[in-house]
Formats: C-alpha cells, sequence, structure tokens
C-alpha cells in the first residue's frame, strides 16, 4: 500500500492532530521515544504529497509567466523540526508552517511583486493562503537580522473526491526571494556552517549578526532601492560603509567567506530531479541522485537516522545549475555575494 493510501486509511498523518502535537512536545520536552519520532515522521512524509502537487502547480504558473524564474523545493529536517521546537515554546507541532517549503527566485523585486500578484488573481488555485498580504513581507520590513523576501502559507486544500483529502490543512510556505536576496540569505547560512556562531538564529558571536545586518542594507541601497531598513535609517551611505568595513575588519569575513572551496557536484544522470545533499561537519559535499520522490524520501529518513551530526536536505530543481543557485549554501559559494558587496561599497561610498 502507497504512503498515500496508508494515510488515507488511518486518516490525518500520524494519527491526529492531537498525537502530533504531543509528539512535538515530547521532543521539546527531550521525553520523546520511539512512538514519537514515527508519529512526527509519518506526518513529515506526508508533506511531500502536498510538495509535489504544489510543484506541478508552480511550474505550471511559472511557464506562463514567460520570466526567468528558479523554482526548487525542500523538506524541513528532523534535526530542524527539533531545533524550531525547542526554541519557540508555544508553536504546537501540527501548525508548523515551513515543514514543505517551495523557493521561487525572480530577477528583481518587479518580477517578484507580478508573479505573486498572479498567484492572488488564479481562481482556480484552490488552496488558501494562511497570512494576511503584507504579514510576512520582510522586503516592505526587513526582518531584525536583515533578511528580505516574501514568505506566503498555503493550507493544502484537497478536492473533495482526491485520494488525498485526508491531508487537508497541511501546510505549504513560498518563498520569494529575488537572486539579490538569496546571495545574502545563503551567505548567512554558510556563516553558521563554517563558524561557531549562527547568525540566522541570533546564536554564537554577535558580530556576525551586526556585519551581516549592515551588508543587507548596503546590497538593498544600491541594488534594490525604495526599502529601507528603519532600523539603519539614521545611517548615511558613506556612514554605512564605514562600519560595514570596520566590522568585516573585525571578523575577517570576507577573506574567510573567500577562501572557502566552492563545492563541486556532477548533474544528475538520466534526467534524475530529487537529490539528497548531504554535507558533513569536515567533509566535501556529498550529493545522491534518485529517480523518484519516494526512494529519495525513504532513502532521507536513513541517511537522518545513521548520520544524525550530518546537515541533511532533500530537495528538487529543474536543472543541476538551479539546484546550486538556490541551495548555494551546501556548495559554500558566496562569491556572488562577495562580488556584489565589494561593488556596493565602491558605489555608495
Amino acid at each position: 500500500m502507497s504512503n498515500s493510501k496508508l494515510a488515507e486509511v488511518m486518516g490525518f498523518p500520524g494519527g491526529s492532530k492531537t498525537r502530533v502535537d504531543k509528539a512535538g512536545d515530547a521532543i521539546r520536552q527531550q521525553t520523546s521515544d520511539e512512538e514519537c519520532l514515527k508519529i512526527i515522521d509519518e506526518w513529515r512524509q506526508a508533506h511531500r504529497e502536498v510538495l509535489n502537487n504544489f510543484n506541478a502547480l508552480l511550474r505550471a504558473r511559472v511557464k506562463k509567466f514567460d520570466k526567468e524564474v528558479k523554482v526548487a523545493q525542500r523538506q524541513k529536517k528532523m534535526k530542524t523540526i527539533c531545533n524550531k521546537l525547542t526554541r519557540e515554546k508555544r508553536l504546537r507541532l501540527s501548525q508548523m508552517d515551513d515543514v514543505a517549503g517551495m523557493r521561487l527566485i525572480f530577477r528583481d523585486t518587479k518580477d517578484l511583486r507580478e508573479f505573486r500578484a498572479l498567484m492572488e488573481r488564479e481562481k482556480r488555485f484552490m488552496h488558501q493562503r494562511h497570512n494576511q498580504e503584507d504579514s510576512y513581507d520582510y522586503i516592505k520590513s526587513p526582518k531584525p537580522d536583515g533578511y528580505r523576501g516574501v514568505h506566503d502559507v498555503y493550507k493544502y486544500s484537497p478536492k473533495q473526491e482526491s485520494h488525498l483529502r485526508n491531508l487537508k490543512g497541511l501546510r505549504l510556505e513560498l518563498q520569494y526571494r529575488t537572486d539579490l536576496q538569496n546571495e545574502w540569505a545563503t551567505t548567512n547560512e554558510i556563516i553558521g556552517q563554517v563558524t561557531n556562531s549562527k547568525p540566522k538564529f541570533k546564536q554564537g558571536d554577535a558580530r556576525y549578526q551586526n556585519v551581516m545586518l549592515l551588508a543587507s542594507e548596503l546590497l538593498a541601497r544600491k541594488y534594490e532601492p525604495g526599502y529601507p531598513n528603519n532600523k539603519l535609517k539614521d545611517l548615511n551611505n558613506i556612514d554605512l560603509v564605514q562600519e560595514f568595513k570596520a566590522r568585516n575588519r573585525d571578523l575577517d569575513l570576507t577573506s574567510l567567506l573567500r577562501e572557502l572551496e566552492v563545492a563541486k557536484g556532477k548533474g544528475p544522470i538520466h534526467g534524475k530531479k530529487n537529490a539528497i545533499l548531504i554535507l558533513p561537519s569536515s567533509n566535501p559535499l556529498e550529493i545522491k541522485w534518485y529517480d523518484s520522490g519516494v526512494n529519495a524520501r525513504k532513502a532521507l529518513f536513513d541517511l537522518e537516522k545513521s548520520r544524525p551530526d550530518d546537515d541533511i536536505v532533500l530537495v528538487k530543481a529543474d536543472t543541476f545549475e538551479s539546484m546550486r543557485t538556490s541551495y548555494k549554501n551546501y556548495f559554500h559559494d558566496s562569491h556572488a555575494f562577495l562580488k556584489l558587496i565589494n561593488e556596493a561599497c565602491e558605489s555608495l561610498r
């Protein structure tokens, strides 16, 4: 019996929302057992069906849009789910928004806004946006760490006759970023991978958070003006450049990023589009390709159990280059970010 058919027989994946939430509470309280992990695994696996459905719908809309858009999907890692439950004490696991995620990367904010508006006008799109229009608009109002982009959360709404109707209400996050915003975000994650600090989660040395906040504003003022960060409004361009350079010298950050060896990798064989990226703490990136999502998902869960200390993610992209662009942090590739920062400093000073 397939996973989807099994889920239909059992009802809501994991048994019920209450069971999923209790399993999440056990993770948070460090009292989980094999049964809890089994419940979470089943609930997490069900999101793959949601991902596949959204993937097909989005690609059809991208084709109609007729402009360059990079599309990729990813499923949240078990370790990341556990960390988020620990950080956010009131979060119910069944309501976690970003277990399934799609990332759309555009050339500029104009294309981004146009496509997002097209999504809202599409009456045949049956899935419901859970948030208000500006709730997660981090371009108009950047996050405190400097993150820019737009997120929308959709509730999965299959047709009543669908064999996946038991998955109704599962959530998926759409991330909209420009190429520029993606360069900043992936570099922020690279810093978390190669240092003892994780600026994305406000952990470790706060100097990394500060220098990346300044970098975000530099890039926005140079390439995406019109959306200033109010937290830095008192800094004129010259002072902003000088402050960034002083913080950068203190950490020698750009030198660290420049010296990182960009991971190599080969594209899929015979059109395989499902890939697992494995980033061990000290060894080169590994890429494993799979001909089907079912096989890839099974391999992912096995790898997570056998290699708990490695950073592992299951992704899907049209091309190898699209995957490299969407998940540059796994390749330790911040060269474009460094070039953009250098150009912004030269221009704004």
